[in-house]
């Protein structure tokens, strides 16, 4: 089973921010080649973090899935008339209709 994960859950599992429970499950997650969008790699990978390395490694190891351009059009056009507040609704709406 493939697992869609969110750039937070991502960043708290690498920093070891989560419960001992959920860290447990989190590494048979990780080694099941999870699923994240490529706004989350971008959000990953875009800062200069000292621990850098250890998220490339992370990313490199999950399924990135792509923006289909027309998603992203119409996205862009709601987002630019004010009727969608957060980018992401719409594009993790098409992820998981992609999986």
């Amino acid at each position: 089973m493939n697992y869609l994960l969110d750039s937070n859950l991502v960043s708290d599992y690498l920093s070891g921010n989560l419960p001992e429970k959920s860290l447990l499950f989190a590494d048979e997650v990780f080694d099941s080649n999870p699923i994240i969008s490529i706004i989350s790699k971008i959000e990953l990978l875009g800062h200069n973090l000292p621990n850098y390395d250890k998220y490339k490694l992370a990313v490199e190891n999950c399924i990135v899935l792509d923006i289909d351009a027309k998603v992203l059009a119409k996205t862009i056009a709601l987002k630019n008339q004010g009727k969608l507040k957060l980018l992401m609704q719409l594009l993790l709406q098409q992820l998981w209709f992609t999986i």
